[in-house]
C-alpha cells in the first residue's frame, strides 16, 4: 500500500467509522474467551463481571477506543491546496470509464462533468460492439465547445468485467496520470485540480477521493430511505479514508 500525505479534507459531517469485519471477528473472539473465562470462574449471572458482561465490556472498549483513534487521525488530516503553478494539469490526465450501459440516464451527465474539468482524453471501455456504438452516440451529444480540449476513445472488450475493462483502458493511456471513474459519478467544476494537488509530492503514487451522494428530488419514501443509506455509507467511508491518512499517511482504498 503506497504511503500518501494527508489528503484534502472537505466539509461533510463527521461521523463514526464502521468496524472492519476481520477486527470485529477478532474482538468478538476475545469477548467469547472473556465470557468463557467468567463462566469457568463461576461468576454471577448478571453484572459487568459476568460472562455476558465481560463480553460487553471488551466490545465496548474496542468500539470506542477505535472511535477515539479515528477522531485523532481525522483531525490531523490537513488540506492540500492546488499549487499556483501545478506540476500536473488536465493535459496530463486520461480518464478511464468502464461501463456496461453507456445509454443509462446518468452517463451523459457524467461525461459533461468530466469534460468540464478539461482532461486530455477519455477512454470509454464497454463490452461488445453494440455498447460501443451507444457510447459513441452519447459522446456525440456533447457540443464542440465542450469537447474542444478533450478527445474521446471508445474501446470494446470481450466480457463485462469492470477490472478487465479498466485494465484495457489503462494499457491504452499515454499520459502521466490516469483517473478511473464510474459511469454514474459527477465531478465538480474544480474536482481535477484538487485531485492532482497531492501529486506535487513525488512520493505520491495513488490518490483516493472524497465522495458524497447526490440528493434525489421528488423521490418516494423508499427511494429517500436508500438514498439516506447511501449518504451514511459514503460519510463513514470518507471518515475512514481521512482518519487513516491522518494517522500514518496511508490510504486504505482508492
Amino acid at each position: 500500500m503506497p504511503h500518501l500525505p494527508p489528503a484534502y479534507r472537505g466539509s461533510e459531517p463527521r461521523v463514526r467509522p464502521p468496524l472492519p469485519l476481520p477486527l470485529i471477528l477478532i474482538f468478538y473472539s476475545c469477548a467469547v474467551i472473556a465470557g468463557g473465562s467468567a463462566i469457568a470462574l463461576g461468576l454471577p449471572a448478571w453484572g459487568w463481571h459476568t460472562a455476558p458482561g465481560a463480553a460487553f465490556v471488551v466490545l465496548f472498549l474496542f468500539r470506542y477506543l477505535r472511535l477515539v483513534v479515528g477522531l485523532y487521525g481525522y483531525w490531523r488530516c490537513t488540506p492540500i491546496r492546488p499549487a499556483e503553478r501545478p506540476r500536473y494539469t488536465g493535459s496530463d490526465v486520461t480518464v478511464v470509464i468502464p461501463t456496461v450501459d453507456p445509454a443509462n440516464r446518468d452517463f451523459f451527465n457524467t461525461l459533461q462533468s468530466i469534460v468540464a474539468n478539461r482532461p486530455r482524453a477519455i477512454f470509454i471501455v464497454t463490452p461488445g460492439e453494440t455498447n460501443g456504438v451507444k457510447a459513441q452516440a452519447t459522446w456525440a451529444r456533447l457540443t464542440p465547445e465542450q469537447t474542444a480540449v478533450t478527445s474521446c476513445h471508445v474501446l470494446t472488450d470481450t466480457i463485462a468485467n469492470k477490472r478487465q475493462q479498466t485494465m484495457h483502458g489503462l494499457r491504452q493511456a499515454t499520459t502521466p496520470l490516469v483517473v478511473s471513474a464510474d459511469d454514474h459519478v459527477f465531478w465538480g467544476p474544480d474536482f481535477l485540480p484538487g485531485l492532482l494537488a497531492p501529486f506535487e509530492d513525488p512520493r505520491v503514487g495513488l490518490v483516493g477521493t472524497y465522495k458524497k451522494v447526490v440528493r434525489q428530488p421528488n423521490s418516494s419514501v423508499v427511494q429517500d430511505f436508500f438514498n439516506f443509506l447511501g449518504c451514511l455509507y459514503l460519510m463513514r467511508h470518507n471518515f475512514d479514508i481521512m482518519s487513516t491518512s491522518g494517522i500514518d499517511g496511508s490510504c486504505f482504498v482508492i
